[in-house]
């Protein structure tokens, strides 16, 4: 995007925004037991972040009715907040499926991983913009790192991830539809899911995380002393 801009090429620096295990907070096992226990006997899928009109809520609410019947005990996970929060409570309440989506509101960020590791998948339904056909959600690798298969929308960055990695599908952004058929497939074959669980970890522990990426900044830092 910055070559077509017209910036020089040898002025482009990419440090990416992987995750680093080291400051990754994992869960402590008696908030994992507490999360399972109150959702006990339900498949539970997550979405941990902010609430906005980008980041594709409406379509992943709008899913859950249309899987419910295949998925009885199906249990939608939100954990975050924003400006659409009340929307898309009202949502549910008019889609009639309240009582199996849990809006757990803004957590602290110790706690969040539990809720990841609780879930049998964890959710990226960002809208495709321009902007997030440039960027990658952190989100995506702490999934990654927790060994949970991913259903994101085919924004460029996140479609190329799991096509590259083998951890996960994408759905056209904006198909209610197509993600629902999706949640149920991984619902229907459960070897599938723990395949790619392990293959997002595996990936995040060679290759998206930190330590990987952290020479792309120290080579910065470096050229920039001796330009200095």
């Amino acid at each position: 995007r910055y070559l077509k801009l017209g910036l020089p090429e040898n002025k482009i620096s990419v440090v990416a925004n992987y995750v680093n295990e080291d400051f990754f907070m994992l869960p402590q096992a008696e908030e994992v037991a507490g999360i399972r226990e109150r959702f006990k006997g339900e498949f539970v899928i997550s979405y941990v972040g902010g609430f906005d009109a980008h980041r594709g809520l409406e379509e992943l609410v709008a899913a859950i009715p249309m899987v419910r019947s295949a998925i009885p005990h199906i249990r939608l996970v939100l954990v975050g907040d924003g400006a659409n929060r009340s929307s898309l409570e009202a949502m549910s309440e008019r889609l009639g499926v309240a009582d199996i989506i849990s809006f757990e509101g803004w957590q602290l960020p110790a706690k969040i991983p539990a809720f990841l590791v609780a879930s049998y998948i964890c959710l990226i339904p960002h809208m495709k913009t321009e902007h997030t056909d440039n960027t990658i959600p952190h989100k995506l690798f702490q999934y990654m790192l927790l060994g949970k298969p991913i259903i994101t929308s085919d924004c460029a960055p996140l479609k190329r991830i799991l096509n590259d990695s083998g951890t996960g599908k994408a759905y056209p952004s904006g198909d209610s539809s197509a993600l629902a058929a999706i949640i149920q497939e991984m619902y229907e074959a459960p070897e599938l899911m723990a395949a790619m669980g392990r293959k997002g970890k595996e990936n995040v522990l060679t290759t998206y995380n930190w330590e990987t990426t952290a020479d792309n900044l120290v080579k910065l830092y470096k050229d920039m002393e001796q330009s200095g």
